[in-house]
């Protein structure tokens, strides 16, 4: 129910110039410092997921990598009964 605001994101960036480690999303920190609410979802979803939660762009969409189409269904459900969010398992094309 909320959204980062991609110019002031990108703005928050030019100020900080914070660069994550590599394969991760550079707008990271950036996003946290506009949105803050973003960063305690993050951590929520971690703990029910146990994996890295990943950005999307700007934010606030958030992503997880799963092993298998199986836990990713399992994932989303388990998100859904657990917080308020919306999850849904995707499959990327090949």
């Amino acid at each position: 129910e909320y959204s980062c605001s991609t110019p002031d994101v990108f703005q928050a960036f030019d100020i900080t110039g914070c660069e994550g480690a590599e394969g991760t999303n550079d707008l990271l920190a950036s996003a946290w410092t506009i949105q803050p609410r973003l960063k305690e979802d993050m951590q929520t979803l971690f703990h029910i997921a146990g994996k890295e939660i990943h950005l999307s762009g700007s934010g606030s969409t958030m992503f997880v990598i799963c092993d298998t189409t199986e836990q990713a269904t399992e994932m989303a459900q388990e998100i859904q009964n657990q917080t308020a969010h919306v999850a849904f398992a995707t499959q990327t094309s090949e």
